[in-house]
Parts: C-alpha cells; sequence; structure tokens
C-alpha cells in the first residue's frame, strides 16, 4: 500500500526561467527529482507517472518568490532537510527551494489571495501613469466593472469576463506597483490584463511581473 504523505516545496523562480510554461517547468522538476532521488510515489496502471504538481500555474514571462510544488512523498520527515540540500544542488540558475515540509497525508491546496508587483521603468512616472493608478484604484473601492475578453479553446466562442471582482486592492510607490487580487471558484485575474488595466505592457517594465505573498488554505 502506498504511503500518503505529501512534500510540500516552496521556491522562487526568476530570469530566464520565468518564461517555462507550466508543462516544461513540471519537466524540469520531474528531472531534478530523478536525479536526486527523492522517493517520489506514482500513479498506478499502464503508464505510471510521477505524482507531483504544481497548485497554482504561473503565466509565462512572470516571476514568483513562493511558489509552491506538491508531491505524493514516500520518504520519512527526518530526510526533509537533506531534500532541500540535494534539490538545490541539481537545480539550474534561477530556481532555488527555500523550504520543505511534509504532511502525514494527502493535503489539498487551495489559493485564495495573491500579489503580483510590477516595476514601470522611472520615465513612466513622470507621465500620466499616477493619475492611471489613482482612477484605478477609485474603480477597485466602488467595486466598478471592468469586462474583458477571454479566448476559450479552439472553436469555442469566447468569454467575457469581469476582472473587477478579484481585484483586492491597489497601492504603490516610487518605483512599484502593488496588486493584490482574490480567488474564487470561477478563476481570478491574469497578469497580462492587470497590465492592459493599468494601461502598461511587458515592454514598459524594468523587469517581469513578479508573483509574490500567496495566500494558502490547506485541506
Amino acid at each position: 500500500m502506498q504511503s500518503n504523505k505529501t512534500l510540500m516545496i516552496r521556491f522562487s523562480i526568476e530570469g530566464g526561467l520565468c518564461y517555462l510554461s507550466q508543462r516544461q517547468t513540471l519537466t524540469m522538476w520531474g528531472r531534478c527529482i530523478a536525479r536526486t532521488g527523492v522517493k517520489v510515489l506514482f500513479s498506478e496502471g499502464f503508464n505510471p507517472h510521477p505524482k507531483i504538481s504544481l497548485p497554482l500555474p504561473r503565466s509565462v514571462g512572470v516571476e514568483g518568490d513562493e511558489e509552491l510544488l506538491r508531491i505524493g512523498f514516500g520518504g520519512d520527515a527526518d530526510s526533509v532537510p537533506d531534500v532541500q540540500h540535494r534539490l538545490n544542488q541539481q537545480l539550474p540558475n534561477g530556481c532555488r527551494v527555500w523550504k520543505t515540509e511534509v504532511f502525514d497525508k494527502k493535503i489539498g491546496c487551495q489559493p485564495l489571495s495573491v500579489l503580483y508587483v510590477m516595476s514601470p521603468h522611472l520615465s513612466l512616472w513622470d507621465r500620466d501613469l499616477p493619475e492611471k493608478l489613482i482612477r484605478c484604484k477609485e474603480a477597485i473601492a466602488s467595486s466598478e466593472s471592468c469586462i474583458v475578453s477571454r479566448g476559450g479553446p479552439k472553436h469555442k466562442t469566447e468569454r467575457r469576463i469581469d476582472i473587477g471582482v478579484y481585484w483586492q486592492s491597489l497601492d504603490w510607490d516610487s518605483e512599484n506597483i502593488n496588486v493584490r487580487c482574490r480567488f474564487t471558484p470561477q478563476g481570478t485575474v491574469r497578469a497580462e490584463e492587470l497590465l492592459d488595466r493599468l494601461g502598461l505592457t511587458r515592454s514598459d517594465l524594468k523587469r517581469p511581473v513578479l508573483r509574490t505573498k500567496i495566500e494558502w488554505q490547506f485541506q
């Protein structure tokens, strides 16, 4: 009988690695885990695969300093500190494990909110960016709707989504814009939609969008 343990790995990902897709990120982790000999559980059936998942996949081009990897774990709790060290020896530059934790049961993960940090070029602050931010903050305070179109799968009709329901707060200083967003059973807002709502593009930023301070509910 297989163990029901869950190994949670907190990690950061930045630089060129932030342009990996969800599938590519999982491939990177699968290869790293195989090289380190971590006792990961496999699914049953004709084509078993390792039980690893990213409960909250990133958008391509978004960095993260509080990312979460969930692993079906067949080892013991005493080996976990060593797991962190071995993984960091194998991971490429730009990805680093900063916390590992093992649970004696299967754990579900539900994100509650997330903070996005955007760093526009300094020249934009001397234009109309502050006024745009003030208008956006007023819209959030008044629960104003913000309708966007999302393309569905091939041959499906585009969906119209009110991303205004996902915005929680908007603040900024002389360098960064901080947007906290909530999750609902219907989903959440995407990084590109946030940028568009603020009147920004990726080329307006000094560095990629950062996803941080994720609030989780573990079940």
